[in-house]
Order: structure tokens, then sequence, then C-alpha cells
């Protein structure tokens, strides 16, 4: 369960910088580059964890159900600020999205492909993803 927590602490801390303050493109961009960062250098505990699924949902603790709420609930809060504009929030939104399916969700598909390689992929995506 702590190497679970260890996922949660990537993804709580980067939205925490970015409720905490005003939220823009170019704010989004750096802190997904950070996400990126850290699940990259971890990315051998996502490929474990998407492997493990179904024996790391048994262990699940119900206080821990809180702490997913908590992070979801961030997320939606900064996607639904009208302060920022819908184009942006989709763009935002779909960023996220790259990141955790080609990082979580793809499992071991790209396996054989070095962590840098796949780093300045995403990253590319990313930009192209969030370029005006």
């Amino acid at each position: 369960m702590a190497l679970h927590m260890r996922l949660h602490d990537v993804g709580r801390d980067g939205l925490k910088q970015l409720t905490d303050g005003p939220a823009s493109l170019a704010a989004w961009e750096s802190l997904i580059d950070a996400v990126l960062g850290q699940m990259l250098a971890q990315r051998k505990l996502y490929l474990m964890h998407e492997r493990n699924q179904a024996a790391l949902e048994k262990l699940h603790r119900k206080d821990h159900d809180a702490e997913h709420e908590d992070i979801q609930q961030r997320f939606r809060q900064m996607l639904a600020d009208p302060a920022i504009s819908l184009r942006d929030r989709v763009r935002m939104a779909a960023s996220f999205g790259a990141v955790f399916s080609v990082l979580f969700m793809a499992g071991d598909a790209f396996e054989g492909t070095t962590t840098q390689e796949l780093g300045e992929l995403l990253r590319r995506t990313i930009h192209d993803i969030l370029a005006p």
C-alpha cells in the first residue's frame, strides 16, 4: 500500500500547487511537465501498479477513498473554473489524459522504449495539445 500511496503524492502535490494559486495554461504545462518527470522516474512502479491492480484493489482502505475523492475534486474544481477559457480547460484535461493513458493505462505497451525516449515523445505530444 505504501507504494500505491507514492502514486498519490505525485498527483496531490501537483494539484495543490495549481489550486493554491491562479491557474493558467502555462502553469498547467509546467505542472504536467513536473508530474511527467516524477512519473517517468517511477515508471516501473506505475507498471507494477497496472499489472497488479486487482490485488491492490483488495488492499484498498476505506479511509483512503477520501484521498481519491479529494484529488479528483481538486481536478474537477480547476477544470470548472470559469476564469480559464473553455478551450484551455479542455486542453488541460486532454494533456492530463495523455500522460496517464501513456504511463499508466497502456500497461507494458511501451515497455521496450527507453524512459528518455518515451518522455521526449510524450512531452512533445503534451506541448502540441496545449499549444495555442
